[in-house]
């Protein structure tokens, strides 16, 4: 009872916070400060609480853990309904309410232990997934290490993005120039028809071509992502402020020198902003690639379909979202990190 009772405490109360958002409604629980401290303490009692309840009913400890969520609940409906404080948070807090707003860089580093987490909880999670789903055999994947299959998606992505920054960042680079300015409105025509052909079609043209395996799933990634990364390119140089240049002749600067030292800081963080794109979608792009014989992440996903195992589906998705929040939180914090105003 008492966690049915905690369980319907917090859908009504997450429900009432995300009608008011969406309804732009005043909520019955504002959201601040409070609501942060209380919905943290209440998700991570209850994340205890559910794999105790599941595998180690005996202990009755999950029955502990759901009051807590519970009195939690509680407690923080009195204060919003009182206007007291009942002491759920730290005075300091309020001082520190700005700094509490989650930066997303910052947030890379948590990110990545919930993935490490989660990679090495899935293959201990076949209780969880036989009670999830009773009626599969085999509900966990079992025919590849997740950890292996995140390393190969790891690669075919960095390499495949790398390969696009160095020749989207250059052709930007020469198109930008007096000599290459006029190939600059073919060069955006060609990149956009190439962005026009799917993955998937991608993939099954350059199979004939190349064979299977993780060749043609590089090449389809690389041209799908030279599009983001030169426009990003081309309007980070773009942005350049001509008094910048101005001033980088004045002192007698070479055109090298002024590209190094004055073009390319003051675009880095457009081009790594359209870096950061192209690689969350070759992300989650990459995981169509086993379907050419790449071992990738998306080869539970691509067993699972075929085999009608919505397990599977889940053990593959999981991994590839974290990884795509992961690897754009880091992209975020880089963007940040060069930007002129961070840099002094």
């Amino acid at each position: 009872m008492l966690a049915i009772a905690a369980s319907l405490f917090l859908i009504l109360l997450g429900t009432d916070v995300i009608s008011g958002w969406i309804l732009r409604t005043p909520a019955l629980i504002p959201e601040n400060i409070h609501m942060v401290i209380a919905t943290a303490f209440c998700l991570i009692l209850y994340g205890l609480a559910l794999p105790l309840a599941l595998w180690r009913p005996q202990w009755r400890a999950h029955r502990v853990l759901a009051a807590l969520v519970l009195a939690m609940a509680t407690a923080t409906l009195l204060e919003h309904l009182s206007g007291r404080s009942l002491g759920l948070d730290l005075p300091q807090l309020h001082v520190w309410r700005h700094d509490m707003v989650p930066h997303p860089g910052r947030m890379a580093p948590p990110t990545a232990l919930a993935l490490a987490a989660l990679l090495l909880g899935l293959p201990r999670s076949a209780p969880l997934f036989h009670y999830w789903f009773p009626e599969l055999d085999r509900p966990l994947y079992l025919q590849d290490g997740f950890g292996e299959l995140l390393l190969s998606h790891l690669a075919i992505v960095a390499l495949s993005g790398g390969a696009a920054a160095l020749l989207g960042i250059g052709a930007a680079l020469w198109t930008s120039r007096p000599a290459g300015r006029d190939f600059r409105p073919p060069l955006e025509t060609l990149l956009s028809i190439a962005q026009s052909f799917p993955p998937v079609a991608v993939l099954a043209l350059t199979v004939p071509l190349i064979g299977f395996g993780t060749a043609p799933a590089l090449a389809a990634l690389a041209l799908y992502s030279l599009l983001p990364i030169t426009h990003a390119a081309l309007a980070g140089l773009a942005s350049v402020p001509e008094d910048a240049r101005e001033t980088a002749r004045g002192i007698g600067m070479s055109p090298l020198q002024m590209l190094w030292r004055v073009e390319l800081p003051l675009a880095a963080p457009v081009i790594v902003a359209g870096v950061r794109a192209a690689m969350v979608i070759n992300i989650g792009t990459a995981a169509l690639a086993s379907t050419v014989g790449a071992r990738t992440l998306g080869l539970p996903i691509i067993v699972g379909l075929s085999g009608f195992n919505t397990a599977y589906v889940i053990q593959g998705a999981l991994p590839v979202a974290l990884l795509a929040i992961v690897v754009d939180q880091a992209f975020q914090w880089l963007g940040d990190w060069l930007s002129p105003s961070q840099r002094g």
